[in-house]
Parts: C-alpha cells; structure tokens; sequence
C-alpha cells in the first residue's frame, strides 16, 4: 500500500522547443529491446557505439519519465539519473536532464546530457524518444554499465507543468524494474532446432487483473535454451558423442480459483524465477510445504512500498507469522503498483545449502505451493498487522515438471473465499429505505451508508440510544457537480455537532441517483483524539441521520435539520475474530551489532511465543527474562549446534555465576543453522510459566532481557569453560504492549 510519492520526474522553467537531433539514428529506428513496465506503458531502447536511444510510450497527455540507479540501487529515487519528456499542447516538445534527491521532486543537472529526438501526442498516447551516452558527461549522470541496474519509470496523467514547482504527481502511475540495458539481443540459430517449451493453460485473470504482455525472460531475451550470442551448441548426437543432459527449462503459470492471483515461473540455468501478480497494493507470498498448511513451510513475502519494491525470504512452523530468515537467498528482479493491482518479479536458486529452505526444488517432487496477500504492506518484516485472513490458497504440483497441463496442478479447494474479510449489512429503520453495510479489514472498518437523500447523511457512534450525547458522528454526502464531501465532527449534547480537529475518516466510494445517495468510508478501530470513539468488537450503540441539503464549507448545520429522518440501533461492527489486530505481537531487535547477535519474536493464537536467535558464534547463544539487568534470578535458555544437531538448556540463575539446569525443561529448538561463523536458532517457549520457582512469564509490556554467547558448545550442563566473557549484554524490549492489567487472564484478550 503506497503512502508517499515515490518516484516524480518534473519539469524545470525555461522550456524550449528541440531541434529533432541529426543522429544517424532516425526515429522510425528499429529497437533490439521492448518492455511493457506497465499495461499502458511501454519502453524500448537500442545501445550503440557509446550512447543508447530509448522510446517511452505511455497513456497519458502529460509527462513521461525514465530513471536509472547506480548498479545495486533498486528501491526510492535518490541518486537516480531521471529523464522526463513530453509535448506542450502548443505542439512544442520539451526533455529535462536530472537527478533523484530523494522521494520527492528531482533537481535539473548543470549539464543537459540527453537529446530528444521525436516526440508526439496521438490518441492520448505519449511517445517520445531520446539519446543520451553510455558515460554520462557529468557528476549527475549514472554511467550505463553491463548488468542488471534499476529502472524506474512513471508518468502524469495529464499535466505538462512549466516550472518544477508546477509539477503534478504521478500517484500510482509508477514502478521499478531490473534490466540489463547493455545486454545483446537473442539471435537464434538456425542451423539448429530450437527447443519447444511447454506453457501451461490457465484461466484468464479477468478485466480486473491487467497483465500486459507476458514475456517469460522479459528484459532478459527470448528465454530460449540457446545460448545468449544465439551460438548453437554441437549437436551431440552428430558429434557421435554421449548424449548429454540437457538443461532443465520449465515454464509454467496458475492462476487462483478467484482469479485474483496470477502466479508464472521459468526454470532455466539452475534458477527458478517467479513473477507473481495480485489483486491488492498490500503484500503478497509465496511458499513451499510439504503438508497443505504453513508448517515448516519455505516462504517468501514481497511488495511494492513507497519506497520500491520490496521482498523478504521468510520460514514457518506452523500457521502464525513468519520469521524472516538470517539468510536471505531469493533475489529481487523488479516490482510495481499499477491502480489496485501489484507485480513483483524475482528469482532463487532451484537449489540451496539454507536449512530453513526448500533444499532442492529440484528433486523436491510434488509440493504444496502456497500462496496468500494481505491489504497492508510489511513494515521491517512480518507481523500480525499484516494477517491474511481468508485471501489465501494452496494448489499441488512438481514446480520442475515439464508437462504444462493443468492437469499437473492440483487444485485443493482451499482458495480464496468470495467474502474475504468479516462484515454485515442491516436496514436501520422500519420502511427498509436506510441501508448500513459494513466490513472489516486489519486495522478499520469500512462503513457505506444509503439513504433516501440527495442531502447528507450521518452516522455516528453514541453512547445512548436515541441521543446525540458524547457521539462520534461523520456527516457525508455528494454534492449536485458529483464531488463527495465528508466531515468528521463531535456532538456534546442533542443539535448540530461541531468538527473534529483532526479528519480520522477517509472516503472511498460515492454514488448518487435522483432520490438516494450511497458514500462508503473507512473509519479506524483505534481513536485518535479525545473526541473520537474506539470501535470495540462487541454490540455498540450507533446512531443515523439525514437531512434536505448538502453541506458547505464543512459547516454541519448548513446541511440543515434531519426533522424524523434519524433513529439509532445495536450493531456489531467488529467480529470478535479480529480483536487481537488492536495488539501487534512480533518484532525485530538488534541485540549487539558487533556479533550481530539478532532477536526476533512471534506470538501464535495459543500462548506460545516463537524466537529467532542468532549471532557471530560457532558456540552456544542464550538470552534471558531477568527481574534487572544481570542474571540474578533470570530464567534463561541457551542452546546451539553440536556436531550437526542442535540442543537447547532450559536453565535459572540465582545470581551472576554458572545457572543450573531446570527440572522441567520448558524450551523447545525447531530449527537450528550454523555455518562458519554463524549459528541460529529457531525455538518456542509457552507464554505461561510452567515452574513457578525457576520460570518467568512472559507479560504484556517492558521485560529486562538479558542476553550472551559463548565460543564453546554446551555439553551435558553449563560449565565455567562456557564462560561467556564480554559477549554480553542487557536490553528492555516490549515482546506484547501493555495492557490494563498484569494477570495471565489478560492473554485471553491477545488471542483469537
């Protein structure tokens, strides 16, 4: 979901009309590259001798633009050398030459570098074309080199500014993409046969779901099984040789029962590469199981943020949220956000040395391919914000086979539901003419109210029945020119309410006939100001109203008197399901980054708590619960990987010396990692304290976390020479928000 500008390439003033350059490049030149970055946008590009000439066509009336990062940059604007071209509606054409100073307008490079060569305005499609060299000619200007660099590219609808400041922003008209510029084209052989790949037949995604052309291999060639120069291979059969065995290439797609997720992979040169399209601006997974479910499942969680796309290699053990993986081994391609819609492109090695992955999709068989997406972005990582509900699936199939008939994808019915997030509708009054409908997501509700007006309409949460008092109230409605207007206000007593500081509700949708008027918003669960109230998951008193006029200038009693057209009634607008939202339980903290010694959390719905503990050690690591900041009666684990197997020792301490093993032994590894100097450790301990002496409950807010290594594994029990010695150290971390009280009674509120 896209909260700031991320990519706006504007004009500067003092524009001037170009002379179309004399290159011997002409404009109908041929293009050896074509990528469709968005459904309405196109871009080619042919490099030649020291310079590269590209060609940017896009549905719009207003500017275009083209940015290129140094090599490893694919996220944000800074630093990007960014083109931006188009035709005035005088008929003149205009190119500026700048650079990226964050998310937010460029500034003009000193030097000019680029020339245009063409540009026109036809059928409201923009095309322009321009050149500029391979070097840059100054300190602004990114250097074209051989690889993969990031390209972005967004346009304005409609607006050609004059000066920068005039610039219109392109909203979701953007995106980021991986290419290699410089890479030559595929040029078959045909002295030899090319291979036939196999495509499987899927549904069509439907209007809603866009994907442009699909070109398996896209930026990267035809995706042949030649060889990039387009040089054949000697025919080993002819050669009277061996046969040897070919490379495995797959192509393959799917698309979910709702069609509301598109899903194609190509396997070529060892590596699997996915390119995953989804109806949402939110986040969207992927993963690998054995069991149709999350359990030990490999995972891979990707977005397209204000920042850029981006992509987290995550793992499982069952059905909460992921913890992201020390070892990230999937690489990003490319990602973008086009309307209500978002692709993201990126690849992994079909085989790794990673124990929390998929070892070897290769030899793997038929797997549980799992796949969900949530309406919010991730935010450092996964949490329970970012819960899937119902928008989820799972298919079986052999990711490597190449057959590609449906019938080798196993549809196992647990899909995407239809109605993916709780909600209800209910008339509000005795004649059926006052309709509420509403519906939940993560963090709001989203309320759409009809009534028989062509005035305003009001709802508001109360605190009585039949009464103004102490109400939350929006008043709503759509003017006679079709704008929607919305006012968030507050009623102290019965008559016209008066606004809120602050607008805490946001309008989605309206629609008005000659006799009713329909205005659907999202309003948050949680209050932000004194005058607002919490939505509660339990009955709550909501009153309604509407009047004869439309609102002006945000003044509630412009509308005019409501009279008899008002009531007020019982509604549940929250489904108990959803209440543990209010309580974000999983996190990230940096314990020391000398060792790099890493703690991550996540709470499940039955009162474990689930750890990720790593550091630069191929001896133990442990972290404990302690009343201060030294060990004095902490409860502790500590634990590793011994001669390929890990171990863990539940233990207490009574004061700054070696702590006793416990009795009952309370923690549990799951999954352990340890490379040449590295060891992780994923392990889960019950909320509760199980010992009422020698355990620490883990409770809502702050706790004294102490935590430390040592260079020797732990055999048996701890010993003197598992001496942690400076490797030490204490931190306060929150691992569940505060609450009203203290009693383990108040965990039955956390969970669902």
């Amino acid at each position: 979901m896209i909260f700031k500008a991320i990519l706006v390439c504007l004009l500067l003033a003092n524009c001037h009309e170009i002379v179309a350059d004399t290159d011997p490049i002409s404009t109908s030149t041929s293009f050896e590259h074509k990528v469709t970055l968005m459904s309405d946008f196109d871009l080619e590009w042919t490099a030649g001798a020291g310079y590269i000439i590209f060609k940017l066509r896009a549905k719009t009336t207003g500017w275009v633009g083209l940015g290129i990062h140094k090599p490893g940059v694919t996220r944000g604007m800074r630093g990007a050398d960014i083109v931006m071209a188009g035709v005035y509606d005088d008929g003149t054409n205009y190119i500026f030459d700048t650079i990226g100073i964050g998310n937010t307008r460029p500034k003009l490079d000193q030097s000019q570098d680029v020339t245009l060569l063409s540009a026109d305005e036809k059928d409201g499609y923009t095309t322009v074309l321009f050149r500029r060299t391979l070097s840059g000619n100054g300190d602004d200007d990114v250097a074209i080199t051989p690889g993969m660099v990031g390209v972005l590219f967004a346009y304005d609808v409609s607006a050609d500014p004059q000066t920068v400041q005039q610039a219109k922003y392109h909203f979701r008209k953007r995106g980021i993409m991986s290419l290699d510029l410089l890479k030559k084209p595929f040029m078959p052989d045909t002295s030899m046969p090319v291979a036939t790949v196999a495509t499987a037949e899927t549904e069509s995604m439907g209007e809603e779901l866009d994907h442009g052309d699909h070109d398996h291999g896209g930026e990267d060639g035809e995706g042949d099984s030649t060889d990039e120069e387009g040089e054949g291979e000697e025919d080993p059969v002819e050669g009277g040789g061996e046969v040897e065995e070919m490379e495995l290439h797959v192509e393959r797609s799917f698309t979910s029962g709702t069609g509301r997720m598109k899903i194609d992979w190509n396997i070529t040169d060892g590596n699997i590469t996915f390119e995953v399209s989804g109806q949402t601006r939110g986040w969207m997974g992927i993963g690998f199981s054995e069991v149709n479910g999350m359990t030990n499942a490999d995972i891979i969680m990707f977005g397209y943020d204000d920042k850029g796309p981006y992509l987290y290699d995550a793992f499982a053990t069952g059905n909460y949220v992921p913890i992201v993986e020390a070892s990230q081994d999937v690489h990003l391609l490319s990602g973008m956000e086009n309307g209500t819609h978002t692709t993201v492109k990126f690849t992994r090695y079909l085989e790794v040395s990673d124990q929390f992955d998929i070892k070897s999709i290769k030899t793997a068989g038929k797997l549980f391919f799992i796949y969900a997406m949530g309406i919010y972005d991730l935010v450092g990582g996964p949490s329970p914000v970012n819960y899937h509900f119902l928008n989820r699936g799972s298919v079986v199939t052999d990711l490597t086979h190449e057959d590609g008939s449906e019938d080798d994808i196993y549809y196992t019915g647990d899909d995407f539901d239809s109605n993916t997030l709780y909600g209800g509708q209910q008339y509000l009054d005795d004649d059926k003419t006052v309709l509420l409908k509403w519906g939940n997501d993560i963090a709001s509700v989203n309320i759409t109210l009809m009534a028989p007006t062509t005035g305003w309409i009001g709802f508001g949460l109360a605190s009585k029945m039949n009464s103004m008092a102490n109400s939350d109230i929006v008043m709503t409605g759509v003017r006679p020119n079709g704008e929607a207007y919305i006012v968030d206000t507050f009623a102290k007593r019965n008559g016209a309410p008066a606004r809120d500081r602050s607008k805490d509700v946001e309008l989605l949708s309206h629609s008005q006939t000659a006799s009713h008027t329909t205005v659907t918003f999202r309003k948050k669960y949680l209050a932000s100001e004194k005058s607002d109230r919490d939505i509660t998951d339990g009955p709550m008193t909501i009153i309604w109203a509407y009047g004869p006029r439309d609102i002006t200038n945000g003044i509630p009693k412009s509308g005019g008197y409501h009279g008899k057209n008002r009531g007020s009634a019982s509604v549940q607008l929250v489904h108990p399901f959803l209440r543990s939202a209010f309580y974000p339980k999983s996190g990230k903290v940096v314990l020391d980054e000398k060792s790099e010694m890493i703690l991550q959390w996540s709470v499940d719905f039955e009162m474990n708590i689930f750890y990720q503990l790593g550091a630069l050690t191929n001896g133990w690591v442990g972290f404990g619960i302690s009343p201060g900041k030294n060990m004095k009666q902490a409860d502790m684990a500590m634990m590793g990987v011994r001669n390929g197997k890990s171990y863990v020792f539940d233990v207490w301490a009574g004061g700054n010396r070696v702590p006793r093993v416990d009795k009952s032994q309370d923690v549990e590894v799951l999954v352990s990692q340890e490379t040449d100097e590295r060891t992780i450790v994923f392990f889960k301990r019950s909320l509760k304290a199980k010992e009422r002496k020698f355990d620490r409950m883990i409770s809502e807010g702050p706790l004294n976390v102490i935590w430390a290594f040592g260079e020797k594994d732990v055999v048996n029990r701890p010993l003197r020479s598992n001496y942690h010695g400076p490797n030490k150290g204490f931190m306060e971390i929150q691992f569940i928000p505060k609450m009203d009280g203290n009693t383990e009674e108040d965990f039955s509120k956390l969970m669902f």
